[in-house]
């Protein structure tokens, strides 16, 4: 378990689709856990045209105002990134020769940049840092 403002642990994880079966792959750490068959994706039969990435939580503004649910460790990327927010490093996409490569046309959306935000980031690898509080006095 990763620790505020300390160590911080990671684990590595990709879905991936199986070239002969068509069939989705879930790995974690190298290792296959799971898989979501073919027939479930009649508009992934050949390939992904969008990915996406990223954090939410359900808020149904009871009583008025926002849910005071975090997203991640709760705290805003701008507060230190690294051992401060949660992140995702190293992302990469699978293209249809099985080769790993960089997120292209990347775009941000953040629904309430006062409540939870988002930091990307490319200069070890592609990567973002997102997260925040919730409810708080600029979050209403």
């Amino acid at each position: 378990m990763s620790t505020f403002k300390g160590d911080q642990k990671d684990a590595t994880f990709s879905i991936h689709k199986d070239q002969s079966s068509g069939n989705w792959w879930v790995q974690i750490q190298g290792i296959p856990v799971g898989y979501y068959p073919s027939s479930l994706f009649t508009q992934l039969s050949k390939t992904a045209t969008k990915v996406e990435f990223g954090g939410e939580i359900f808020n149904e503004i009871s009583k008025g105002r926002h849910t005071i649910a975090q997203m991640g460790s709760g705290h805003f990327p701008s507060e230190g990134g690294l051992g401060v927010s949660s992140y995702f490093s190293h992302v990469q996409i699978i293209d249809e020769n099985n080769e790993a490569k960089d997120p292209q046309n990347v775009e941000l959306y953040v629904s309430n940049p006062n409540c939870y935000d988002l930091k990307i980031e490319n200069t070890n690898g592609y990567g973002f840092y997102y997260g925040g509080p919730g409810y708080n006095d600029n979050c209403q």
